[in-house]
């Protein structure tokens, strides 16, 4: 994880497997759609869409110490394609941010824009 600008303190950084399978947790409950996260590749059946995901970095910038956006490069690859996404997300800094918190929004937000690419 890449800190750019200035921040204050530091802090352990996340266990990405753990924060991962949260994202997909979460985002199958937001989204009532049923995603799974296997540290295998291993699938209940072959009616499942089989996906990797190899983050590639992941930045965290922090802007006139005011904002901060984190930054999750992804290469999602499919049984056919393979397609690079960037999950973001920014927040003020005020509300203060972990680095968990921030990598599972951003990782949810690249989940979101590959299951849209899926869907157009």
């Amino acid at each position: 994880m890449k800190k750019i600008g200035e921040h204050i303190g530091n802090s352990r950084d996340p266990n990405i497997y753990d924060v991962f399978r949260k994202s997909v947790e979460e985002l199958s409950e937001e989204i009532n759609i049923d995603l799974f996260y296997s540290p295998k590749y291993i699938f209940p059946n072959d009616s499942v869409i089989s996906v990797m995901a190899d983050i590639k970095n992941i930045d965290w910038v922090f802007i006139n110490g005011t904002k901060a956006v984190m930054n999750v490069n992804i290469d999602y690859m499919l049984p056919d394609q393979n397609i690079s996404i960037i999950g973001t997300n920014e927040y003020k800094v005020f509300l203060a941010g972990t680095k968990s918190g921030n990598l599972k929004n951003s990782l949810k937000d690249g989940h979101k824009q590959i299951l849209s690419t899926l869907w157009e």
